[in-house]
């Protein structure tokens, strides 16, 4: 029974060793523990990163947004821009010049992660993607997301994309 008790003992706490120290594949990462918020572990967790995926849970919170306002319904329709149709990276593949459900349009942004989806959304809300940007950016500060989001437009592509850090999205 020692014997065991003993081989528990040592086999545990060369678990924890294995534990303290993860190797891990990443530029940047954070850990924190949900109930007293204490930062377990982290890696250069304020490099600037660029989520992409922020901008569009963003881009589908705004949505969700005006639809519980009312300003928005799940049958309304948006028209899919040449802007939109041509983006590159995650598509649904709306077609040119086609009306798009709103309720379509959030099933492409979520489940497809399409930027062609999320670019129809913007237009549609705020008109233009630049005009949208501001729209979210607002809408991040009245969440007291200051530090962890913030849309910038793009000098070469012309389009949007988010910045931020790991720390600042985790205790925003």
């Amino acid at each position: 029974m020692n014997k065991f008790l003993i081989s528990i003992i040592i086999f545990t706490s060369f678990s924890l060793k294995l534990f303290a120290n993860p190797s891990v594949q990443a530029r940047t990462g954070i850990l924190i523990d949900y109930h007293s918020e204490e930062i377990l572990y982290e890696l250069d967790p304020d490099t600037q990163i660029y989520p992409a995926s922020m901008t569009k849970i963003m881009t589908s919170i705004v949505a969700f947004d005006l639809l519980k306002k009312n300003k928005l319904s799940l049958d309304d329709t948006f028209v899919v821009s040449k802007n939109a149709w041509q983006k590159g990276g995650s598509r649904t593949f709306l077609k040119l010049n086609s009306e798009v459900t709103i309720r379509d349009l959030l099933m492409g942004l979520i489940v497809q992660s399409g930027n062609d989806a999320a670019i129809v959304l913007a237009e549609g809300i705020a008109a233009s993607e630049e005009d949208f940007a501001i729209q979210m950016n607002q809408y991040a500060s009245s969440l007291e997301m200051k530090k962890s989001f913030s849309i910038v437009l793009g000098s070469i592509s012309n389009s949007f994309s988010s910045h931020s850090t790991l720390h600042s999205i985790a205790v925003d």
